[in-house]
Order: structure tokens, then sequence, then C-alpha cells
């Protein structure tokens, strides 16, 4: 997750903001220099740190340790999360101004139990991704993309690709099956 990357990165980074916050993570903001920086559940980010973040943000530069100059990057942030960040900032635990400074744009995507319709496509592209990944070749039948349709997916998208990757190693690396699906304890009957 980013923002346990981040926050890991405050302490062993040599980076900081402004004058006596050493290790800070704010490489990043270099490494995505005329790109952009995905910060995912950015609800984690420790609250004592939200100010900083927020500041980094607004600067877009960091001061390299040792040194007085900072250095600039020109970034596109995107932050996501899956909490309710408004409820959140009304309880103390996430800045109000980092909450409107991040919120320039919101875009609320439904979890997939409610896209259903969406998991055939999604389906294709992670195999597409695990299959190139892995040099292999493997397909999945119409029936087994059916099941996973009726699926709760409670872990949403991470979920349907930690399946479909466990499905690739359980399958005959060719096709994955609705018998496939069944070996899985979330998939076996009565499920």
């Amino acid at each position: 997750k980013a923002a346990a990357h981040l926050v890991r990165l405050i302490r062993d980074n040599d980076y900081h903001i402004g004058t006596g916050f050493p290790g800070t993570p704010f490489v990043l903001f270099a490494l995505a220099d005329k790109s952009t920086l995905f910060l995912d559940e950015i609800y984690e980010f420790p609250y004592h740190l939200q100010g900083k973040l927020l500041h980094a943000i607004d600067d877009k530069n960091y001061t390299p340790m040792g040194s007085s100059r900072p250095v600039s990057s020109d970034f596109r942030l995107i932050a996501a999360t899956s909490r309710n960040l408004p409820e959140l900032v009304r309880e103390g635990r996430f800045r109000e101004d980092l909450y409107y400074r991040l919120n320039v744009m919101s875009v609320t995507i439904p979890p997939l139990r409610e896209r259903r319709d969406d998991i055939p496509f999604l389906v294709q592209n992670v195999l597409c991704s695990i299959n190139k990944s892995a040099g292999t070749q493997t397909a999945i039948s119409p029936e087994a993309i059916e099941r996973l349709k009726r699926h709760t997916w409670n872990g949403n998208i991470r979920e349907l690709k930690n399946i479909l990757e466990k499905l690739c190693i359980l399958s005959d690396g060719i096709r994955i099956t609705e018998k496939d699906l069944l070996l899985l304890p979330e998939f076996a009957p009565g499920n």
C-alpha cells in the first residue's frame, strides 16, 4: 500500500521537507516528476504527517537532506481510498485541509459486487497480465466466468487478481474451468 510505503520511506529515506524534518518520502515526488504519483489508501497516512504531505503537494518540491535548496517536481497526484474521508475528517482522523486539497475531483467507483457485468472484461485483462508475466497463455471458460460473476467479491479487484493467480497455478495451464474454481474454498459447494 502506498501510504504504508510512504511512512516507511519517511523513516528510512534521506529527504525532508522544510527545516528539521528528516527522513521524508518525498523522493517519490521527484520520481514522479513530469508524470503521475498514485497514493493508494491515503486514509492510512498518519495524521501527524499529513501536514507535511499537504505542504509537499502544494509546493511541489522537497529538500534533499543536507541541502538548503528545494528541488521542484511537476507531478499530478491521484489519491484513492476505500474509506469515507469526510467521516474521518469529522472524527479528527484525517486533516480537513488535506481532504480539500486532494478532493479537486472525486470519482466514486462502486465495489466489484455492484459491477458484475465488468467481471468478464476484468478477468481477461488480469489474465492477460498474468500470462504476460508468466510467459503462459492460460484462458478461461465461459462457465468459469459466469461462476466468478456470482461471487460476492468482498476484496474487490485485489481478490479477483488473487483468485485468478491461484487458478492459473491450479489449472492445467491451458484453460481455467468451473471445476478449477471448486478447488478454492471460496467457491466450494455451499459457499
